[in-house]
């Protein structure tokens, strides 16, 4: 029996990680190493990606770590929604 965690769990809670499937070892690092990975990883472990990882892809935005995608998540909002926004 396997089980698995939320990739936002292990995001908010582990510095480095590990994904494996089919007895192999498909990802070892960091969050920030783990950022700008191609998502297929994660799904080929029978993970969901992060979702900052899924909104970035989404929004076009090639980032390579988390802080600077909030960055530039906030720059193409703030283009439309500048007055009406703060990022808390």
């Amino acid at each position: 029996s396997s089980s698995h965690m939320s990739m936002e769990f292990v995001f908010e809670n582990f510095d480095k990680f590990i994904i494996m499937a089919n007895k192999g070892i498909l990802f070892f690092g960091t969050r920030k190493e783990s950022f700008p990975k191609p998502l297929h990883l994660f799904k080929k472990a029978g993970l969901e990606p992060p979702a900052s990882s899924e909104l970035c892809r989404y929004l076009d935005i090639d980032a390579a770590d988390v802080e600077t995608a909030a960055r530039q998540i906030y720059g193409k909002m703030g283009q439309t929604y500048h007055n009406n926004m703060t990022i808390i």
